[in-house]
């Protein structure tokens, strides 16, 4: 053959069949421009100078990670549907005489065109937006835009390596194809599917357990730690259950009704019941498919939008003083000299620094993860199904911050119980276990006198637990023979903290810290902190730790990760709806290929065009807004479990997520609306256009 014949061959076929391979370049196109977005973004050297920079390169990081792994498998599934439309063509161009391995090189070819389109235009668009994202995400960050703006050639080259190295997996799975397949085969190939699929009941209904199991633990499990493990076996089950629905139940209640001889044997209901039926076997996965990418944007987006608006809430909850000081003593015993240790170190640390604490909030508490059954809290959480946490306070500490002071007696204690998990006038806490060969078991039991409707240290105590439980007791005796039954039924320490939260003077220059300087701060109060408990305890402080953290430090931490979080969810959230949209368009033109001759012949047998088209606008509607429902329905059932799911993770129960799951749901209802509008005039046009075929124009 003439040198260049293969690539005259191949840019005729992609001109000629552009309704496949335009949006196949397109989308090859926007993912590598979302990669190298992403990788070009974390190597940016203004990272290397912010305090919260690791976070965002980690999150970066990790989206390059997952859209590489997304563009491999949606590119595969994508350029599958191409090959899947012109499978006749090459088994006509058998027939004309061309051998496979001419057929393998007009392939090789056209990957080698559509990747370089795409990756050329891919990069183009990524580097023109690679500016504007690094100022969304200083905006996010809420950090003032810098001029640090480096092209990252580095990232240019792997990309290319990268979707280079999917190109040549994708041709290599064509010519296999093709090698493996008979001309026989390559030319019915336009057929397949015409038979009329068989109702698989079984299948629909394990489809239809496995969807009402998923449902079942999103909306049933309260412990949010549970939901946080559980969540991913959630999201299987209604994944399998999805595409069981989808392929074998969808039929299944089609033929269903069929046998309904009053609602089938109506004009609109038959063409549209019998068109749907026959199609679905093609079209059941791509779906299913879109319904999957669908819930993934709305989760996605609403769950990392959720995080970033409700960031301020989240750290008010944890600070609710600027600093946040600490002694936690393990296996020594208390000592009040700890407490005034501290105090020392705060005032020592800021007065060298010209500054002063006030609004001091001092509190001494016992926490232990348990398991609140009526009256009863077990440290054998494994025995009930509410997780918390239970912390002991005594009432000294209390009285201090009250202004209704408590005047409880040996035996008696109160109780702030804000969720209502307790409902019975005495507290069992319970360690180890009945009848345990590993642990001794202890008990003690508190009367519980009165209920308080408040305390100004629930801000401190609730960092520990989302679900907590305050038990107020008579003084530190009772809260040191509650630590020492703890001691003696597991044979190891509990932790008593010697909490001291403060602001800062402003009319000392506290209003004037930047991270550093806090950094700086938390040092110099460390160093501070270890020579007063030394004084104490002496120079071995194994059984001793200090802590100093900020406000203004979290609030850095938590900003760079939510935001980057908020910032990968935009972007991967794009892909996937992008991504839906796809399959969309690639199933309206295989649907409007299939059905033009079965709208001719129904044009034949009398029925008016009207009546037709209505069908059909009917049917269309019918497919093209199931799989929007169905996710909708997702991710209703999906809100119960995520909200506990970010309350384990926040420590936080004032998270606006229903709300942002509702707006996103409607603002990509309307997008999707749109993109029907588009790809149904692909359909309209190929079913009302002539009978000469838009995919082969040889």
């Amino acid at each position: 053959m003439k040198r260049g014949f293969y690539v005259h061959f191949a840019r005729d076929n992609i001109r000629k069949n552009r309704r496949l391979f335009f949006p196949f370049i397109c989308t090859l196109a926007f993912m590598s421009a979302v990669f190298f977005l992403l990788n070009g973004l974390a190597y940016q050297p203004l990272w290397q100078n912010s305090f919260a920079g690791s976070s965002v390169v980690a999150m970066l990081q990790f989206g390059t990670v997952v859209m590489g792994l997304f563009s491999l498998i949606f590119l595969f599934y994508t350029h599958s549907m191409v090959i899947k439309q012109r499978k006749r063509e090459f088994g006509l161009y058998s027939v004309l005489g061309m051998g496979k391995r001419h057929i393998v090189r007009i392939l090789l070819t056209e990957t080698l065109l559509t990747g370089l389109f795409g990756l050329v235009l891919g990069l183009l668009v990524g580097a023109l937006f690679s500016y504007a994202g690094e100022l969304l995400l200083l905006n996010l960050l809420r950090l003032p835009a810098t001029a640090q703006f480096v092209f990252p050639w580095p990232s240019v080259l792997f990309t290319l390596v990268t979707f280079c190295a999917i190109l040549l997996l994708i041709f290599a799975n064509d010519a296999r194809s093709v090698a493996l397949t008979n001309t026989i085969d390559l030319l019915n190939s336009a057929s397949e599917g015409e038979r009329e699929p068989k109702a698989k009941v079984l299948l629909a209904l394990l489809g239809a357990v496995l969807l009402a199991g998923g449902y079942y633990l999103a909306v049933t499990i309260t412990d949010p730690v549970k939901a946080m493990a559980l969540f991913f076996v959630a999201v299987i089950l209604v994944m399998l259950g999805t595409y069981l629905l989808f392929t074998a139940g969808s039929i299944v209640l089609l033929k269903a009704l069929r046998r309904n001889r009053r609602y089938y044997y109506r004009t609109n209901h038959f063409i549209s019941v019998s068109g749907m039926l026959y199609r679905m076997k093609q079209n059941a996965v791509s779906l299913a498919n879109v319904c999957i990418l669908s819930t993934m944007v709305l989760v996605t987006i609403s769950s990392t939008l959720s995080l970033y608006v409700g960031v301020d809430n989240i750290v008010s909850e944890r600070y609710p003083r600027e600093f946040n000081s600490g002694v936690y003593l393990y296996d020594l015993p208390y000592d009040p000299a700890c407490t005034q240790a501290l105090a020392n170190a705060v005032d020592s640390t800021l007065a060298e620094r010209g500054m002063a604490a006030v609004n001091e909030l001092p509190v001494r508490y016992l926490s232990f993860s348990v398991s609140i059954d009526g009256k009863t809290a077990a440290t054998d959480y494994f025995s009930f199904e509410v997780p918390s946490t239970l912390c002991v306070v005594p009432q000294e500490d209390y009285n201090r911050l009250s202004a209704q002071p408590l005047a409880l007696q040996p035996g008696q204690a109160a109780l702030y119980d804000p969720q209502d998990l307790f409902d019975a006038g005495e507290i069992e806490l319970t360690f180890g276990s009945e009848g345990s060969e590993n642990f001794n078991y202890r008990e003690v039991t508190y009367t519980l006198t009165d209920e308080v409707e408040t305390f100004k240290a629930d801000g401190v105590l609730r960092n520990l637990s989302p679900y907590l439980v305050t038990v107020i007791v008579p003084g530190m005796d009772d809260l040191e023979a509650t630590r020492q039954a703890y001691r003696e039924a597991y044979g190891g320490y509990a932790q008593l903290s010697c909490y001291l939260g403060f602001d800062l003077s402003k009319d000392l220059g506290g209003d004037i810290l930047d991270t550093n300087a806090v950094d700086e701060l938390r040092a110099a109060f460390s160093t501070a902190l270890y020579r007063e408990t030394s004084k104490i305890f002496g120079e071995d402080l194994s059984g001793v730790s200090t802590s100093l953290s900020s406000r203004e430090l979290d609030y850095s931490d938590m900003i760079s990760l939510y935001s980057g979080l908020f910032f990968l969810g935009i972007l991967l959230g794009s892909v996937f709806m992008v991504s839906a949209a796809l399959i969309i368009y690639y199933k309206q033109l295989s649907e409007g290929l299939s059905d033009r001759r079965r709208f001719e012949i129904m044009k034949k047998v009398g029925l008016t065009e009207g009546e037709i088209k209505k069908s059909i606008h009917s049917q269309v509607l019918t497919v093209f807004f199931l799989p929007l429902v169905a996710a909708g329905i997702h991710s209703a059932f999906a809100l119960p479990m995520l909200s506990r799911a970010m309350t384990a993770m926040t420590g936080s129960n004032d998270i606006p997520f229903a709300l942002c799951m509702g707006l996103c749901f409607l603002v990509f209802a309307v997008l999707y609306v749109a993109v029907y509008g588009l790809t149904s005039k692909v359909y309209y046009r190929i079913v009302d256009g002539p009978q000469k075929s838009p995919v082969i124009q040889k």
